[in-house]
């Protein structure tokens, strides 16, 4: 068993570095910048149980997940994203039993109803759940004060896992909650949004209950801890969405599987930004939305209704928003085979977009994700996600792209900068001429055409334009030319030149070798 694991491992390992050597997708350019992946870190193991959902700090030093120790036992932990220190366990979050109105409870139970949420500040996070109250045993089971025996609550913890305060969400009168919720926090902590579900009447039943509409709401944490400043309808919500604080903290963005809204804070006032359609995943500022009828990913501006394909892969899924509404996350699979292509195991990678059109706008994170959700600091410096139950954060580094990278992306290129370019061009056209010539067991090329599937089309372009530049040279088919009584030298036989318009221009001789020359 131990050989088959490493086996595995290691044909996961050569075929991760061949996947991204063949991709080239190791970093971005978003715009000016660069993005790298560093490192991808292993934070749980095995032995610490299934981590079903991770939210990193707005600085990206500390994250909270949620684990999961047994069927119906769910506990929250807190560590630092480096793992140079062991977890916090959240105590008092933790889901000991399904909570029943049919059973007598004997003292608190919180049952966790989504992922935390960080305050602003990275200093404090929340959980939400639902509180069951202690209740008497002699109660009658259609007594109401079973019904009223649980409520919808939000605890703050602090870094070293200790309450900082909890606040009950006020519902109407017969409001039940159910265990969906999603969390944000406006800019200066004051107020906090929050999508929950309401417990309905099954239809079809006459008794049993049902996960019915999600509500927004938005409760004031400071003048009036838990009162609601703002809720949905009923019957006007739908399940789903998400739900973000615009930069000033005037205004909700709330998308639902029908349209997204804007809701002002001070007066509550609605404007509906857009109709969703069947569902559609809308960024925080809801200004784009993934058009989900379309193959790959593909994301419009619901202003200018331009639409920008980040994934053309059919089989591409989105997966989630990073702040800022510029980058978003996506899946794909990729089928891997053992040496003797027998076995074959699919993996599904998890891909980092921006939304820009050139050929450096994604870059791949991680080779083997599981279907959560997954979480960005706020400068995506570091991204958490779990594969096979386990917590991994990715590392990433910004910088200055470089030149190759630049060219890619379709930005301007400084001489020195689009001197480099070339050169690196010339040597691809150098190792390709030799893989023809070996192919073709010593034919040279009559064209620059006959070099194109050893090089790429890109290699005769300008960096960042369609404007080819480079001069095939050879004119004559050196056998021919050595029946004449010539004879070319590789080292000194010209194959052809980039000229760009500069002092200088690059030769590439007939051997591979290149040299830059003065006009």
């Amino acid at each position: 068993m131990r050989i088959t694991i490493f086996a595995i491992l290691l044909l996961v390992s050569i075929t991760a570095c061949a996947f991204a050597a063949d991709s080239g997708i190791h970093s971005m350019v978003v715009g000016e910048k660069a993005l790298e992946l560093v490192e991808n870190r292993q934070l749980t193991f095995k032995a610490d149980g299934k981590v079903e959902s991770a939210v990193i700090s707005p600085d990206g030093k500390s994250i909270v997940y949620c684990q999961k120790d047994e069927p119906l036992s769910i506990s929250v932990h807190m560590m630092k994203t480096s793992g140079s220190s062991a977890k916090i366990t959240v105590k008092g979050a933790k889901r000991d039993s399904e909570i029943s109105r049919d059973e007598h409870l004997n003292e608190d139970s919180w049952q966790i109803t989504g992922p935390a949420a960080w305050l602003p500040d990275s200093k404090s996070f929340a959980v939400a759940t639902i509180h069951g109250k202690p209740i008497d045993a002699s109660t009658p089971k259609d007594d109401p004060a079973r019904e009223d025996s649980t409520e919808l609550a939000v605890i703050l913890y602090t870094l070293d896992g200790k309450v900082k305060a909890s606040v009950p969400i006020k519902m109407d009168a017969g409001a039940k909650p159910y265990p969906e919720t999603i969390m944000s926090f406006s800019p200066d902590s004051r107020r906090f949004a929050i999508t929950y579900s309401l417990l309905a009447q099954h239809p079809d039943s006459g008794t049993g209950l049902q996960n019915g509409p999600t509500q927004l709401g938005i409760i004031d944490m400071i003048d009036e801890p838990g009162r609601m400043l703002y809720s949905s309808k009923p019957e006007e919500s739908n399940r789903y969405g998400s739900v973000a604080w615009s930069s000033d903290g005037a205004a909700v963005v709330w998308s639902n599987v029908r349209e997204v809204q804007k809701i002002s804070v001070s007066d509550n006032k609605e404007e509906k930004l857009a109709e969703s359609g069947p569902v559609a995943w809308y960024s925080p500022d809801g200004r784009f939305a993934v058009v989900t009828l379309s193959p790959g990913v593909t994301v419009e501006d619901l202003q200018t209704h331009k639409l920008t394909t980040v994934a053309k892969a059919a089989d591409s899924a989105f997966v989630s928003w990073l702040p800022g509404s510029q980058m978003l996350l996506y899946t794909r699979p990729q089928t891997i085979k053992d040496d003797s292509g027998k076995r074959t195991r699919t993996l599904k990678t998890l891909w980092l977009a921006c939304l820009a059109e050139h050929s450096r706008n994604a870059m791949c994170i991680a080779l083997d994700v599981d279907n959560v959700a997954v979480s960005s600091s706020l400068d995506q410096s570091k991204i958490a996600y779990t594969s096979q139950g386990r917590l991994y954060v990715a590392e990433l580094e910004w910088r200055k792209p470089t030149s190759e990278e630049k060219a890619d992306a379709g930005l301007k290129l400084t001489e020195d900068e689009e001197k480099a370019v070339l050169v690196e061009n010339a040597k691809r056209i150098g190792v390709g001429l030799e893989q023809l010539v070996m192919e073709k067991r010593g034919e040279m090329p009559f064209s620059a055409a006959e070099l194109l599937s050893y090089v790429g089309d890109k290699a005769f372009f300008r960096p960042g334009t369609d404007q080819m530049i480079f001069k095939f040279l050879l004119d004559a088919d050196p056998w021919k030319v050595n029946e004449e009584g010539k004879r070319y030298i590789p080292g000194e036989t010209v194959l052809g030149e980039f000229d760009a318009g500069y002092s200088w221009k690059i030769v590439v001789y007939l051997g591979g070798d290149l040299k830059v020359v003065q006009k």
